[in-house]
């Protein structure tokens, strides 16, 4: 099996993402200002998930049914504190 890392972008709120089924969320980090998600996945396999992930600040509130796994914390340039967790049903 061939494995590739790509680099995908986290927006405020909610992102969703079709990944390989299987992907491996390696980091989270912030580039160029803007916080980003490293993620190893499988270069020929075509099956595809729709997964969910939801980018809160710090005090910020979130409603939701589904379950919450942190994925990480990141620090922006302008000192603004974000932390990713990933929703499933």
């Amino acid at each position: 099996m061939h494995k590739i890392i790509f680099k995908y972008h986290i927006n405020h709120g909610q992102t969703e993402i079709n990944l390989p089924i299987g992907s491996e969320i390696l980091c989270f980090r912030e580039q160029a200002g803007h916080p980003r998600i490293w993620v190893l996945q499988e270069i020929a396999l075509t099956t595809y998930e729709n997964r969910l992930f939801h980018l809160l600040a710090t005090g910020e509130t979130i409603f939701t049914k589904k379950k919450m796994f942190y994925i990480g914390t990141v620090v922006l340039y302008t000192d603004e504190i974000y932390h990713l967790f990933e929703l499933k049903a």
